[in-house]
């Protein structure tokens, strides 16, 4: 007992070494060095590379699996011109925003072979996004569209034998993991953008009117155009109601938040301070 009590309250020349103030003074190390903006946005931009990159390699093995084991393509195979068009507008909802921020903001950094290129490559990846995201089930599964007879349903495995049990568990455990992973970076993300809170956006048009206004109008413009597909997805999968209408202004708030965090994190100034 005294070894154990020792442990969490020894004492060195009067200063407290045990486990809480070692925590502590890691958490005091942590917030000294994150008063450094450039560290702060080191943790940023590793933090959403991290979450780029995961997203698309877990939906990638999503695809496969799913392909594999349900040989199911959806829309892509049922309407593929629709599939190809609205795919279409889900890239251009991502290279509209894009040009649309360096209109504003572009310093001479980006020139008309760099615009074009970055362009071109954020349209082929959220074309091809659409395309994983409709072959991974992931919009069947979101539509909760019918599946084939004689089919298995992929959500709702079937069977009280330990081998269904352990693929439930597998399952939700899988779900738990992917959560808390995604959630720890996002809480990373916010953490690191409050030490560096940029809210002086710079802007090469429109000089005359307050930044604060254009910034406003920028971050409708960036959720309305960005969530504008949703419309295209539904109505090659349902009927547009009132609930679509609900979910586009969801949609819209995301991004818009997604927006504000770009910005006071400090990842607009980086992007646009630099030569590419």
């Amino acid at each position: 007992m005294e070894n154990v009590e020792s442990i969490l309250s020894s004492t060195a020349k009067g200063k407290d070494t045990g486990i809480i103030s070692k925590g502590k003074q890691t958490l005091q190390d942590l917030f000294s060095a994150m008063k450094n903006k450039e560290t702060a946005f080191k943790v940023f931009d590793k933090n959403f590379l991290f979450i780029k990159s995961f997203g698309f390699f877990f939906l990638l093995v999503l695809t496969i699996v799913h392909y594999s084991s349900f040989k199911k393509t959806g829309l892509v195979t049922k309407k593929p011109l629709l599939f190809f068009l609205e795919s279409c507008v889900f890239g251009l909802s991502a290279v509209v925003p894009f040009l649309m921020l360096t209109f504003l903001r572009n310093k001479g950094t980006f020139n008309g072979k760099t615009i074009t290129s970055y362009s071109i490559a954020l349209f082929v990846v959220f074309f091809g996004l659409n395309y994983i995201l409709e072959l991974s089930g992931f919009y069947p599964y979101v539509f909760h569209e019918k599946q084939d007879k004689g089919r298995v349903n992929i959500v709702g495995v079937q069977g009280t034998d330990d081998a269904s049990l352990f693929k439930k568990s597998l399952a939700t455990t899988s779900e738990i993991v992917i959560l808390a992973t995604f959630t720890l970076s996002i809480f990373s993300l916010l953490f690191a953008s409050a030490f560096i809170i940029d809210t002086s956006p710079h802007y090469t048009r429109f000089k005359s009117i307050r930044s604060s206004i254009v910034f406003t109008i920028e971050m409708l413009l960036f959720g309305v155009i960005s969530a504008v597909p949703i419309f295209f997805i539904v109505s090659n999968r349902d009927k547009i109601t009132k609930n679509t209408t609900g979910e586009f202004l969801i949609v819209t708030a995301k991004f818009a938040l997604l927006h504000i965090v770009f910005q006071v994190s400090g990842f607009y100034k980086s992007i646009y301070a630099k030569k590419h």
